[in-house]
């Protein structure tokens, strides 16, 4: 079974919406103070079925939400005006020359194992921000004192984020990593990191 595969079959069988609180905890608390704009246009990356802008308040028109599950899109809401499309983000030029104020990872970088792809991920996420845009992420990494191996998921060290991140081009200006912050998942847990980053 390959990823797509993997994460087609989760969203045919999961019941409801996933559960999305630290996420909008995250953009609540972090995010939203850091934003220039007060009415951004918003990519929300590996929405799944619904996208938590959905229930924050922003201008529903100016937010694409993407992910690369046929499955996940289908089941998306239908009285909405958030524009919902199906994106595989390690295609190059997967945005072609769209810009965005805020591009919000809801737990889809860790989904993405090759390092190949996640080259490309990155690449796309640098060229869809516009000036002074935003990157955030909440991201799964590897506990410093136990090896976490998730299978369809990639777990790196802090570290290897942190390198990751700054060889996109992109500068990272909030990066918290806390003793009471987890990732908890149907395999195990992970430590949790929360990452900002400026074009």
């Amino acid at each position: 079974m390959n990823s797509l595969e993997h994460f087609n079959h989760y969203f045919q069988t999961a019941s409801g919406d996933q559960s999305n609180a630290s996420l909008i905890e995250f953009y609540r608390s972090v995010v939203f103070e850091r934003l220039l704009k007060s009415e951004p246009e918003i990519l929300d990356l590996g929405c799944g079925t619904r996208s938590i802008f959905e229930d924050l308040n922003v201008v529903k028109e100016k937010v694409i939400a993407v992910d690369f599950s046929n499955v996940a899109i289908e089941k998306t809401p239908s009285h909405t005006t958030i524009n919902y499309l199906v994106v595989d983000l390690t295609t190059p030029n997967a945005f072609g020359k769209s810009k965005f104020d805020l591009i919000f990872d809801s737990h889809c970088l860790h989904c993405i194992e090759g390092y190949s792809e996640r080259e490309v991920a990155f690449k796309n996420i640098y060229n869809a921000l516009g000036e002074d845009g935003l990157f955030c992420a909440e991201m799964m990494i590897q506990k410093s004192y136990k090896y976490v191996h998730l299978p369809f998921k990639h777990v790196p060290t802090a570290l290897e984020l942190e390198r990751e991140i700054l060889e996109s081009g992109l500068k990272i200006i909030y990066f918290l990593i806390s003793p009471g912050m987890v990732f908890h998942n149907e395999n195990g847990e992970c430590d949790l990191l929360r990452v900002v980053c400026r074009k």
